[in-house]
């Protein structure tokens, strides 16, 4: 059995088909461990692939010693292109927008930081 980390670190990945890829970082680096459709799945995710990783079961991988980290995309919480049209009494949302150029190379640029492994 190999030494475990007093520490577990996920990060997850915003795929462009708006699942979240999740990748823990084992004894040989960053891994993709697994993907999931739904953001509840992702600590269940990470700390099985953590276990799996490190060869133990996933009951030794402790909830308060899983770090994940999720970033945020400029524009909605899970990568969707959301923009608000309007404000009042209701916001409106427009799930559907038209996006400038400079819209599209600030979600290109934050995708492709999102895809670099941690420093």
């Amino acid at each position: 059995m190999r030494d475990i980390p007093l520490r577990f670190r996920a990060r997850v990945r915003h795929e462009p088909d708006r699942s979240y890829a999740v990748l823990v970082e084992g004894p040989d680096g960053e891994v993709l461990v697994g993907a999931t459709g739904s953001l509840r799945e992702v600590r269940r995710v990470a700390r099985e692939g953590a276990a799996s990783l490190f060869g133990v079961p996933p009951e030794r991988v402790a909830e308060e010693h899983l770090d994940v980290v999720v970033p945020q995309p400029p524009y909605g919480r899970d990568g969707q292109w959301v923009r608000i049209v309007s404000a009042g009494e209701r916001e409106y949302l427009d799930f559907a927008p038209v996006p400038t150029n400079e819209e599209v190379a600030e979600l290109r640029r934050y995708l492709a930081r999102s895809a670099e492994p941690p420093s």
